[in-house]
């Protein structure tokens, strides 16, 4: 027979099981969100190279589609669009309004509108700075994604062990008696354990569900470059 004290020690060791594992999912939660955010960028990321690889196929056709194409490339007023050009300020290309290819028409459009090669040249170098800056942002945000999600699996780990112990040490106290014959301090106890073991189930899933979030952006990547091939 469990005596009271013990069972309200099992009880206060029973709630912080309970809050630690509240405070996990909430994280897990929080974690979720900036993926799902994470992925949103990085499929954007991905259409604009693909975009930029077809402008720059398109302007490597149109230039040998010139009929005077020598060593200069340009005649000499389109030389005078390339100094044009060089002074000209780099576009400032926010992708905040082309966030997928509906908007990217209007995008494509203005760049089409641009009869210079020397100007479309220069399109293009703005949209190589900005793929440089996204694939900067996403290779450090990815390392941060990873780093907390490796410290928080590692706490995961220990917390599944301590909780697992606990409800295969306390299994019987639960189970001994029937329900008409447990008193209230018995019944709370099991109530409260009754709800660890489903934090402990949810817990898991959320992890299963959490990892496969991360994974996801980087198999559409893989499988598109497994049809390529």
């Amino acid at each position: 027979m469990t005596s009271k004290k013990v069972l309200l020690r099992k009880e206060t060791f029973l709630e912080r099981l309970l809050k630690e594992g509240k405070g996990y999912i909430f994280t897990m939660e929080e974690l979720h969100v900036c993926l799902k955010r994470h992925s949103c960028e990085y499929k954007k990321m991905l259409f604009v190279i693909d975009r930029y690889s077809r402008y720059k196929t398109q302007l490597k056709e149109n230039m040998e589609d010139l009929i005077v194409y020598d060593s200069d490339v340009l005649d000499d007023n389109d030389d005078e669009d390339i100094e044009d050009a060089d002074e000209m300020e780099y576009l400032d290309i926010e992708m905040g309004g082309y966030e997928n290819e509906e908007d990217f028409v209007v995008f494509e459009e203005y760049f089409h509108n641009f009869d210079s090669i020397a100007y479309r040249r220069n399109i293009l170098a703005n949209m190589e700075m900005l793929i440089l800056r996204m694939l900067i942002m996403d290779g450090s945000l990815t390392n941060i994604l990873f780093s907390i999600y490796s410290k928080l699996k590692i706490l995961l780990k220990d917390y599944y062990q301590r909780v697992e112990k606990f409800l295969e040490r306390n299994k019987t106290l639960v189970e001994f008696q029937n329900n008409s014959e447990k008193k209230q301090p018995i019944k709370s106890f099991e109530k409260k354990y009754n709800q660890l073991q489903q934090l402990l189930l949810k817990i898991t899933e959320k992890e299963i569900f959490l990892v496969e979030t991360m994974v996801q952006p980087r198999m559409v990547q893989n499988n598109g470059e497994n049809k390529n091939n």
